[in-house]
């Protein structure tokens, strides 16, 4: 074992030094591209670095492939995202949750503000419903940091971070889009950015409804109508104001709301969905500074709202301060640090016993140090002061090798410390026959290691090639465990692993054709009381992306396939049914996006998503050959969008 080990890491390296000869090569020939490389991030470091300089496996969807591929919701963009899974059953007002490297405890930002919330979500260790982030008319470009970021973050960042990054605007534009499609879809939407003088706002709202879905039936291949009522509708509206203080400093007020009512429709197996309610209501305001230097920082303060209803009220208030600023020591040194304090409070009238609270204060600070032109190693340090998890201080140390402006190398280690939520410590459900789900107030904070490595390089001008690699390891983590198939309780299982490795390649083909592909591959261990790893088996460990575009002065078309190998598709015979985690081992799905430009602003647009018409599912769980959660059969939805 040790042998296979030695020799794999000999081909790693020998890859990585030969892409990076190869690169040299281009670099000589006097063309040295920017492409994905050169983008500005602010997400892994806390502070404005380009890729190349950033230890860190990251991941932008910018305005372009937004634009593009005309995404509806930031999950639908993060489906594409290599290393990302959405977990959903696609339909309806169903939660769906974002997992980076294999975790569903990832932080999810709207412009650097923590958005997650503290009562849970019930489906895992998720604390995030991606369906109330702010309207895709709103966003400029979202953020993905696979792999640690206690260090920077806190709590919630242990498989990564989703930065949502609004858009900012100089000058008056404006759009105004309608579209109808499959089973009585519709959908509406309307923004306006613009400035006047020192003060600019930028405005969108948006409104989607289904009257019901259909999915294909894997065991029979028909296309049938979901059994229950899956009707649904959402309105979300954000609103930016900037004030231009000064040269260097500015003022800002965000708002956010999001109302989803609809059916939450729970299996095909069951006739019986539960009416759902979900509003989101949240305000923020900002102060920046340093906005003409070198050195930035900003102070805000926030209030969100989320009001949940399923067969009962739930609400949660939490109000929080940020505060962050840079400092350049010298021409090698920068430190970035800050301080945060929150305070959430949930209310549940038939789980909490009245409302539950939970505070946290934190202070981070990170020292980016260039060793010189091509070496860097940044190095951070946390403390989190938690009113039931206790103190804990994280570390994390990053090294990146930059070889030239098209190719660098990293390597990091980073702590996580994540506490209970209010519903692991306090959530409380007698659901009679069908057994309880019991929160636990002793439980013990979750605490653990991630290990990242990855190369990027541009092989040649119009291509870029990226692979990294990750191995997590968790303390005390916290699952929703059962030995009775019925009662549920929060439980400190003893150890979680995970390992993973991503390959990712894009490629400007000419000047009309655009190829990307990427895989992923997973493995995940829980060790239950300690009698030892046990894998993960509804966890699909190999995922493929693959897409094209074309593109010219009037069409923009993507056709892009994804798919999965490898699912484990064991059968448990129990009480006269069989069950599964999958009914196949592999699937593949396929959608397009079209949009062709009528008049200089008037453009159509198509999106037919499963083209193919598969029988697959996101979330493992069949009964007697039949997906517990299947997505949607191919749907299509069209319109027109006029820009102002």
């Amino acid at each position: 074992m040790k042998k296979a080990k030695k020799k794999s890491l000999l081909l790693a390296v020998a890859l990585m030094s030969s892409m990076t000869n190869f690169a040299f090569a281009e670099e000589a020939e006097g063309e040295i591209p920017e492409y994905q490389l050169g983008q500005i991030i602010v997400t892994a470091t806390r502070s404005e670095s380009k890729k190349v300089d950033t230890p860190a496996n990251v991941s932008v969807v910018d305005a372009e492939k937004i634009e593009s591929r005309g995404y509806k919701t930031v999950a639908e963009a993060l489906e594409d995202v290599p290393g990302a899974r959405v977990s959903t059953v696609g339909v309806a007002a169903m939660e769906r949750v974002v997992h980076l490297n294999g975790d569903e405890r990832v932080l999810i930002l709207v412009d650097g503000k923590r958005v997650n919330t503290n009562m849970g979500t019930m489906t895992g260790a998720a604390t995030f419903d991606m369906n109330t982030l702010p309207p895709m008319e709103m966003i400029d470009r979202i953020e993905v940091v696979k792999g640690a970021g206690g260090a920077l973050y806190g709590a919630d960042a242990v498989g990564g971070v989703v930065n949502i990054i609004t858009k900012k605007i100089d000058s008056g534009a404006g759009s105004v889009k309608v579209g109808f499609g499959s089973w009585g879809a519709r959908e509406y939407g309307v923004s306006y950015g613009g400035r006047k003088d020192k003060t600019s706002i930028m405005i969108a709202a948006d409104r989607q409804q289904q009257n019901a879905y259909k999915y294909k039936d894997h065991k029979s291949g028909d296309v049938k109508k979901w059994p229950s009522e899956t009707n649904y509708s959402q309105e979300k509206v954000s609103l930016r104001v900037s004030q231009e203080l000064s040269e260097d400093t500015s003022l800002s007020v965000g708002y956010d709301y999001s109302k989803l009512d609809g059916n939450q429709p729970g299996s095909v197996t069951s006739a019986y969905p539960a009416a759902m309610d979900k509003l989101t209501n949240n305000i923020t305001a900002r102060y920046d500074w340093g906005l003409a230097g070198v050195d930035k920082g900003y102070v805000q303060i926030y209030r969100n709202y989320y009001s949940y209803y399923n067969g009962g009220q739930m609400k949660e208030t939490d109000i929080g301060i940020d505060v962050q600023n840079e400092s350049t020591l010298s021409d090698k040194h920068k430190l970035v640090y800050g301080a945060s304090w929150y305070n959430g409070k949930g209310e549940n009238e038939l789980s909490y016993n009245g409302s539950k609270t939970i505070k946290n204060t934190a202070i981070f600070v990170q020292d980016q140090w260039k060793l010189d032109d091509s070496w860097q190693v940044n190095a951070g340090l946390r403390y989190d002061k938690h009113n039931k998890a206790g103190g804990k201080t994280t570390g994390s140390i990053a090294v990146n090798k930059k070889f030239n402006e098209t190719s660098n190398a990293y390597l990091s280690w980073g702590q996580v410390f994540k506490a209970p939520t209010i519903d692991d410590l306090y959530y409380y459900q007698d659901m009679g026959s069908w057994g309880k789900w019991v929160g636990d107030e002793n439980l013990k904070p979750e605490k653990g290691d991630v290990w990242s490595i990855g190369y990027n390089t541009n092989t040649s001008p119009s291509t870029q090639v990226s692979i990294s690699g990750f191995y997590s390891r968790l303390n005390d983590a916290i699952d929703w465990y059962t030995s009775d198939f019925f009662n549920y309780t929060a439980t400190n299982i003893n150890r979680q692993r995970k390992h993973g490795i991503e390959l990712s390649a894009t490629h400007k083909l000419n000047d009309v054709f655009d190829l990307e592909a990427s895989y992923t591959y997973l493995n995940v261990e829980n060790d239950l009381a300690g009698a030892g790893y046990e894998k993960d088996r509804k966890i699909a460990p190999n995922i493929y992306r693959a897409g094209i575009r074309f593109h010219d002065d009037r069409w923009n078309v993507s056709l892009f396939a994804r798919g999965g190998t490898g699912a484990d598709t064991t059968a448990t015979t129990s009480w006269g049914s069989t069950t599964q985690n999958y009914l196949s081992s592999k699937y593949i799905t396929m959608d397009i996006a079209a949009k062709y430009k009528v008049t200089k602003d008037l453009n159509a647009y198509i999106n037919i998503y499963n083209l193919n018409n598969a029988a697959y599912v996101q979330m493992a769980g069949a009964v007697n050959g039949v997906y517990s959660n299947p997505m949607a059969a191919r749907r299509i939805i069209g319109g027109l969008e006029y820009k102002f």
